[in-house]
């Protein structure tokens, strides 16, 4: 049920007579996120691209759309390995937003901001941004693509060959299309990270990786105080690393250079959320994003109405009494109230 925002995916169960349940998980998957391009030529330098999250106030999302997730301050869950020790080191997005020395002002061209079509309050998410940025005088284009065109576009800038050109598991190189002109085909984007059974480090090292495309992996081009096969270098270096507290303290560092650098904007920590029929019980999720197997394998059919009355006084703590069950059954029908005994002998 992805394509309603949560909010309105609440909405379902609480209509007057619905034949529906809906269900929130209780752990959190990935974390929605708008990425900033470190080489976009309007947002090109840490302090812009801070100034810029002074802008993308989150309150109405969190208010509105997204008010049944959790609000999230770093792109990874922070209770996750390695993460429990950086994320008390990373600045908060209020306290990066302060130490911008830029202004709207000094942003001198033209914003262009993709997202993936498809589900209406992603449009919202990103519009509701794009609103903001008009208020202080920053135009923005939006971008919207299909879910292959947006994987193309985050794509392009590995050149024409894709995911089949020299590099396929590694970009070392400076990121060049076509192998001669730099390429920065957008300036903000909407993606999110990746969710159970990914963990913090594995999702990390993608940002390595050229091909598949991700936000994540192409944000970080044209950072300010590293290069790309630098940061490449101190990521894939984290793993080989055998020391407990060293190996903290690499991945902390690198957390921290992309904290700094204000490439990426969590807004929210995502929950699975599935609607069932009245009719059907058991139901659970598993612990991963997509997992549906076990999840199908666990309904059953709810008790019938003639079971049902039975369920729901033991579920009150009463016990039935078996010598008067038609008559108990006739008074809950009649006067909607439970007619029991709590004397199993009675």
């Amino acid at each position: 049920l992805s394509t309603l925002s949560p909010s309105g995916f609440q909405s379902l169960a609480a209509r007057e007579k619905s034949q529906l349940s809906t269900h929130v998980a209780d752990h959190d998957l990935n974390t929605r996120f708008i990425g900033m391009h470190s080489g976009s030529p309007a947002l090109g330098t840490a302090s812009l691209r801070k100034m810029a999250m002074c802008v993308m106030d989150r309150t109405m999302l969190y208010e509105g759309d997204l008010s049944e997730e959790m609000p999230s301050e770093t792109l990874f869950d922070p209770t996750l390995p390695l993460m429990r020790e950086a994320a008390p080191q990373l600045m908060s997005i209020a306290a990066l937003c302060e130490s911008s020395t830029n202004t709207p002002a000094d942003v001198n061209a033209t914003l262009r901001f993709l997202y993936p079509t498809g589900q209406a309050h992603i449009k919202a998410i990103v519009y509701n941004f794009i609103a903001l940025f008009s208020i202080v005088g920053i135009r923005v284009t939006p971008m919207p693509k299909s879910k292959d065109e947006y994987n193309a576009e985050l794509g392009k800038w590995t050149g024409p060959n894709g995911g089949t050109g020299v590099g396929y598991y590694g970009d070392d190189l400076t990121p060049r299309n076509n192998d001669t002109i730099n390429w920065v085909g957008w300036d903000l984007a909407y993606s999110e990270s990746w969710g159970p059974g990914y963990d913090a480090l594995t999702s990390l090292n993608d940002i390595g990786y050229n091909w598949p495309a991700e936000v994540w992996s192409e944000a970080p081009n044209y950072l300010d105080s590293i290069t790309k096969k630098e940061l490449n270098a101190k990521i894939s270096g984290i793993a080989k690393i055998v020391g407990e507290a060293e190996r903290h303290a690499a991945f902390t560092e690198v957390m921290t250079i992309l904290n700094d650098e204000a490439i990426f904007l969590p807004l929210t920590a995502k929950r699975n959320l599935a609607v069932t029929s009245n009719r059907l019980a058991g139901f659970h999720f598993s612990g991963m994003e997509f997992s549906t197997g076990s999840v199908v394998a666990g309904l059953t059919l709810a008790p019938s109405a003639e079971d049902a009355w039975q369920t729901t006084a033991r579920e009150a703590g009463w016990v039935p009494c078996p010598q008067k069950a038609a008559a108990a059954r006739r008074r809950m029908s009649a006067q909607s109230s439970l007619l029991f005994s709590r004397d199993e002998d009675d």
